[in-house]
């Protein structure tokens, strides 16, 4: 499966890269990279589910439950239809599909996540939306490549929800 986050997973590869040729970098140059790419990773999730629903949307398939919980995203198309990335935001935005579409997307969760990782990924979100709006949380690169592997599992299991 192609990889569904593409900017976040450059971005960690390029400060990797960094790291390997500046390992003596300011910690607090570090701590605003770490944030910069946790801020992206949940923006870039953002747009995925978007994306993944214009899709399906698209598809010509008939899901009026879907049509009427998203009248204005389908008009606009650039507005996202998630306020964040929150596994449970995403459960809800899936419900407008059909339980189906919502139980589908558990069994995936369920079948490749742990509790802990979905609480990596609601952890990232939370500290994301502290550094847009509050004072900038600490959040480490290792967190943040733990994070990604979440984000890249819970992106496979919406699009495989939605593929069905």
């Amino acid at each position: 499966m192609p990889d569904l986050l593409p900017l976040t997973g450059a971005a960690i590869a390029d400060y990797r890269q960094h790291m390997s040729q500046h390992p003596d970098t300011d910690p607090v140059i570090l701590a605003y990279l770490n944030r910069h790419i946790n801020g992206l990773m949940c923006a870039e999730i953002e747009q995925v589910v978007t994306k993944l629903i214009c899709e399906k949307l698209d598809a010509g398939q008939q899901h009026p439950e879907a049509r009427s919980f998203f009248p204005s995203f389908l008009d606009a198309r650039r507005m996202g239809c998630l306020r964040n990335a929150r596994v449970d935001e995403m459960r809800t935005t899936l419900s407008a599909f059909g339980l189906y579409y919502r139980n589908k997307f558990n069994e995936l969760l369920d079948g490749g996540l742990s509790s802990d990782d979905i609480n990596k990924l609601n952890a990232a979100v939370k500290k994301r939306n502290e550094d847009a709006h509050s004072t900038p949380p600490t959040i480490t690169f290792q967190e943040v490549e733990e994070t990604y592997d979440v984000a890249t599992a819970v992106m496979d299991a919406v699009q495989q929800t939605l593929q069905t």
